[in-house]
């Protein structure tokens, strides 16, 4: 379950996905939808979204490549994989079985 964190990338600020009906376009956010929390969201949850620029409350649209077509006062955000911070800790081994009790001793002779 890989998760990604969306982060914002200033040197794409002013670009966006390529023009209307550009394939690479992954989802299309407008008005009220287009809050920043709610286009980072519907990026992080599309697998296909590794970048998406937007003037929030007109518009964001994700895409599923770099961002390359000027449009000013775009800001733009990319997906940082988790994978460049450290590994997550090994997990702890097994812990071994419990040990079962010892026989009763017998009674003593008489």
């Amino acid at each position: 379950d890989s998760h990604n964190s969306v982060i914002a990338d200033t040197s794409k600020n002013g670009k966006k996905c390529g023009n209307p009906g550009n394939p690479n376009r992954v989802f299309d956010l407008r008005h009220g939808h287009a809050k920043q929390h709610d286009c980072i969201a519907t990026c992080e949850a599309d697998d296909e979204c590794v970048a998406f620029s937007g003037i929030f409350g007109s518009w964001c649209i994700g895409c599923r490549a770099g961002l390359d077509t000027a449009h000013d006062g775009a800001l733009a955000y990319k997906k940082e994989p988790f994978t460049t911070s450290l590994p997550p800790p090994p997990s702890p081994p097994p812990s071994p079985p419990p040990s079962p009790p010892p026989p009763p001793s017998p009674p003593p002779p008489p």
